[in-house]
């Protein structure tokens, strides 16, 4: 019985964070016109960069930056049992319930959109825009995935993770 509350509860909270993050506004990410497009590294030269292309690249470009790599991860984990990663654009934000929650649907309808991660593996709970992440994931990656995920979510200032690999 306790369960299929918990279940129902986290279904609801998904589909509320899937409808929320679904009717976001939020403004399109603008391209680079296409002359002035350089080819990147390991690239053919001339071949056009597509949209893919360059949504891969911004998304290296933060996997490095918040330093949720596969190695990061493992050196951080092997040494203090979890990962903490803080972000620097959250502290002026005024935290209360309602904005925890809405963190905390977010990431969780943001894992439930990722092939490789579960909310019915993964945990998520926010206090004051610092989110924690428990749980488990069939690989390493899924951890620096999951971190990325929690980072990448507006009004987060900090995500601490203690996800383990099955």
């Amino acid at each position: 019985m306790k369960k299929t509350i918990i279940f129902l509860i986290i279904g609801a909270l998904v589909v509320v964070g899937v409808i929320w993050f679904l009717t976001a506004d939020e403004p399109a990410p603008i391209m680079q016109p296409t002359e002035e497009r350089t080819t990147p590294p390991g690239m053919e030269p001339g071949r056009a960069i597509t949209a893919e292309d360059q949504a891969g690249q911004e998304y290296h470009a933060r996997m490095e930056a918040w330093r949720v790599r596969v190695e990061d991860i493992q050196d951080e984990l092997a040494d203090n049992g979890e990962v903490v990663r803080r972000t620097p654009d959250a502290d002026e934000v005024q935290f209360g319930a309602a904005i925890d929650e809405r963190i905390t649907s977010e990431i969780n309808a943001r894992i439930a959109g990722d092939p490789g991660l579960s909310v019915f593996d993964i945990a998520v709970s926010t206090n004051e825009g610092r989110v924690h992440l428990s749980g488990t994931v069939g690989a390493q990656e899924f951890i620096g995935r999951a971190m990325a995920l929690a980072l990448d979510t507006p009004n987060v200032r900090e995500v601490r993770s203690t996800i383990q690999v099955q």
